[in-house]
């Protein structure tokens, strides 16, 4: 860490911490806020901002992501709890990083990912992985038709963002590597195909705790349809999610990049580095040590096996369990469209089995990858175990996830999100109140890092001041708006699990993934604001908006955009 970075970091932050000390919101609309999520005690101040601004701030000007988010965490916990240092300290270390550590759903999600990582490091070094990269290159012969298979490959795992993270980055890396497609280029691709595409497929994991949020809305203001329609009726208006989508596959189906993944991406085609040289790549060692053994035959069904062996896991237990919800409300299950949405929004609501589901899933799919390669003599019992060890390597990455989980209840306990919303809750017009939601919503996840906990907060709050104009449009417009507002900032934010797994999956420094992607995602958000919430709201036919909004996308590649395989 160089003197030069540590005394700009300290001076942003200082600029920072200066500038937010001016902020102040209405004590009533923060006591309402407060008592809609169940929350007593003492009312947030500006305070509540500075541990995620000081996360933030340091992971992007120091590069070092551990220490800035052990600074926040310690600096919550002197803002919630004491501000003796070694107090603060202890808290910090065993209220936020230990309690979030040995949460049944953080345990639950870490051996998932750890499981699975282990499942394609079988896989690749029985050369299952060979074998599918094999079938891939019969039509993918370059950078462009790797970048879309992979993006095709994540519009395949639509149902879950997690699955989706570690199974595409991981699935793709060695062939985009081969590709000469850089790693910031395929954690892009990996990362705006999880959230933005399981937030509006009707169907997924995140379905149930939308609509169970809408629900709640639905009832508490006496809309009188159901949570779901409430959902459907908003989906048209999930711009910034339909955008985003589109714009990774223009992005790689033109071959034209800009900014900071430009670059990115002529080191990796003209100099063969796929990774900046005076990074340190956590995972890299892990890949090295689960190269395809010596001989291993290219078997391309050795792969997919497995990963269908996963997925049937978690498709099937989620129907079981779903229908037996469902009849247990009274209900019959039918296998029907309206049937299998019912089970997804049932599995949502039902505390942490869905990830139970995921975890068991992924340990099905090792246990079958590693049979295959056992009975087919690829590989011994003893060359499972030591590949599966080498998982050790990703504890790195592990441990910002813990973090990012840990700033996330920093932020709970002090009230960000509140406080965030009071100050701009009084300055909306009823025209411009869908992109002012989409906003507020924006920053408060990408403070956070969670987009759960921003539609928790954001919905209740927004919600009944959209209702109160009277204009259903509206409404429906800034339901919206709240849920892909939290979709951006998730997707943007250092310190969100989403963001962290794309990292890591596709071995890319999480600071080189939050700076190259940043300007794709704020183009869509510009777009989704100006061309999407703002022209619907002035009446534009929804069609139109998005025919102007790809329009927008288009021409700003086209004129800013470059090739990086041209010099």
């Amino acid at each position: 860490m160089s003197i030069k970075r540590v005394i700009i970091g300290a001076a942003i932050l200082a600029v920072v911490f200066f500038a937010v000390s001016f902020l102040n919101a209405d004590e009533s609309s923060l006591r309402q806020l407060m008592n809609a999520v169940g929350k007593n005690g003492p009312l947030p101040t500006w305070t509540s901002l500075l541990p995620p601004l000081t996360a933030i701030v340091l992971a992007i000007t120091l590069r070092k992501v551990l220490l800035s988010m052990g600074l926040a965490i310690w600096l919550g916990a002197a803002l919630h709890h004491s501000w003796n240092p070694l107090k603060s300290l202890w808290y910090g270390v065993y209220q936020y990083v230990w309690g979030n550590f040995m949460a049944e759903f953080s345990l639950l999600i870490l051996g998932f990912t750890f499981v699975m990582v282990g499942m394609v490091n079988v896989i690749n070094r029985g050369g299952g992985m060979a074998g599918v990269i094999n079938q891939i290159t019969r039509i993918a012969r370059s950078a462009r038709t790797a970048c879309v298979s992979a993006w095709c490959m994540g519009m395949l795992i639509f149902f879950d963002d997690y699955t989706n993270s570690i199974v595409v980055g991981t699935a793709m890396r060695s062939f985009t590597d081969k590709m000469k497609v850089s790693r910031e280029k395929l954690a892009y691709i990996v990362d705006s195909t999880t959230a933005p595409l399981a937030g509006i497929a009707i169907v997924s994991t995140w379905i149930g705790f939308e609509v169970m949020q809408l629900n709640g809305v639905s009832e508490s203001l006496k809309v009188g349809i159901s949570g779901y329609v409430l959902f459907l009726k908003a989906l048209p208006f999930r711009y910034y999610s339909i955008f985003a989508i589109l714009f990774v596959f223009i992005i790689c189906i033109s071959r034209r990049d800009f900014g900071p993944m430009l670059k990115a991406e002529r080191r990796a085609f003209h100099k063969g580095q796929l990774t900046e040289k005076d990074v340190d790549h956590t995972v890299d060692s892990m890949i090295k040590a689960t190269d395809p053994k010596k001989g291993a035959p290219a078997r391309w069904y050795n792969a997919v096996i497995p990963v269908l062996s996963v997925v049937a896991v978690l498709v099937g237990g989620i129907f079981i369990r779903g229908s037996q919800l469902i009849e247990a409300d009274g209900g019959a299950f039918a296998l029907t469209l309206t049937g299998v949405k019912q089970c997804f929004i049932k599995i949502g609501a039902d505390g942490n089995m869905l990830f139970v589901l995921m975890f068991w899933g992924a340990v099905t799919g090792f246990v079958v990858a590693s049979l295959l390669m056992i009975f087919q003599r690829i590989l011994t019992v003893k060359d499972v175990v030591k590949v599966f060890l080498s998982c050790w390597r990703i504890l790195p990455a592990a441990a910002i996830l813990v973090l990012a989980w840990s700033i996330r209840q920093v932020c709970d306990d002090l009230g960000t999100a509140q406080f965030l919303t009071a100050i701009v809750k009084d300055l909306i017009h009823p025209v411009i109140l869908p992109i002012a939601i989409f906003l507020v919503s924006a920053a408060v996840a990408f403070s956070t890092g969670t987009s759960f906990g921003t539609m928790g907060i954001m919905l209740p709050t927004a919600a009944p001041i959209a209702f109160a104009l009277g204009d259903p449009a509206i409404f429906v417009m800034s339901l919206g708006s709240v849920l892909d507002g939290a979709i951006f900032g998730d997707h943007c934010s250092p310190i969100s699990d989403t963001t962290v797994l794309s990292s890591l999956s596709s071995s890319c420094d999480l600071v080189d993934h939050v700076e190259t992607q940043m300007p794709y995602a704020v183009l869509c958000m510009v777009v989704a604001a100006t061309c999407g919430y703002l022209l619907a709201a002035l009446g534009t036919p929804v069609v139109l908006t998005y025919v102007i909004g790809i329009g927008a996308l288009l021409g700003f590649l086209m004129l800013v955009g470059r090739n990086p395989e041209r010099k």
